[in-house]
């Protein structure tokens, strides 16, 4: 079955919800002529956010048993990380675990994230908005007026 989400992060089993068979061959060779490949699609649910997951695996009746089977996710396609130094893909995966069950949380666990994109970057500061303030214009120039980092503001009022 599958493994994890794709979409937030939630690393258990997803439910799985069906499977087609979407093609059908013969394998053309001796021995094993009188066997054919079947490919299936695989629709699970993840338990987290609720979000589907699309897997395809191939299957040969009489030659393989459930260990043999590899899913192939088709959607959502897998993010690749590897370029993340560690302390900061440690902070991603434990923010996005949470994405979707407490907003809150979330927010603290971006938070961490960015505190550890600029302790790896070597920003400098007594606080999280000295660290970006003082490493943003370097970087990013353009971006953000030399010492200002913008912040979108709630309006004051509802409409």
């Amino acid at each position: 079955m599958s493994r994890g989400c794709g979409h937030c992060g939630f690393p258990g089993d997803l439910e799985n919800k069906g499977q087609v068979e979407y093609d059908r061959r013969p394998i053309d060779s001796e021995p094993l002529d009188d066997l054919e490949v079947q490919r299936f699609w695989t629709l699970s649910r993840c338990p987290n956010c609720e979000l589907p997951t699309l897997e395809a695996f191939t299957w040969v009746d009489g030659l393989m048993d459930s260990s043999d089977v590899e899913f192939e996710r088709i959607f959502p396609t897998a993010m690749n990380n590897d370029a993340l130094p560690s302390s900061v893909h440690k902070q991603y995966e434990a923010a996005m675990k949470v994405k979707l069950i407490e907003p809150s949380f979330y927010a603290v666990g971006t938070r961490r994230m960015l505190e550890a994109v600029c302790q790896d970057q070597g920003a400098t500061g007594s606080n999280l908005v000295s660290q970006v303030e003082a490493h943003r214009p370097a970087r990013y120039p353009g971006h953000a007026r030399e010492g200002e980092l913008r912040c979108p503001t709630r309006p004051s009022g509802r409409s």
